[in-house]
């Protein structure tokens, strides 16, 4: 009998890599989403910088920017005052 090989994230398919990097940062979205009425528009990269982490010593490069910068526009869209809208807070 043949002991079991260990494989790392890094060594998947890059296309998985990609799969676990975005769906973790859309788990991650959906939380800070769930806790909007608590935080309003306070500390919108949050659950994102929890969630890139460990993501960024268990995937390639790619996939991690890719994570990063989906949780980095998507936050700035649905948490950033005013939210939904791309334009920054005027003065």
């Amino acid at each position: 009998m043949t002991p079991a090989k260990s494989r790392s994230i890094a060594d998947w398919p890059l296309r998985s890599q990609y799969a676990l990097a975005l769906s973790t940062i859309v788990l991650a979205l959906a939380v800070r989403y769930l806790l909007s009425p608590a935080f309003g528009t306070r500390f919108p990269f949050f659950p994102i910088f929890l969630v890139l982490l460990p993501l960024a010593f268990v995937v390639r490069s790619g996939p991690f920017l890719a994570a990063a910068l989906l949780g980095a526009f998507a936050s700035m869209y649905f948490f950033l005052a005013p939210v939904r809208t791309w334009r920054l807070h005027e003065t």
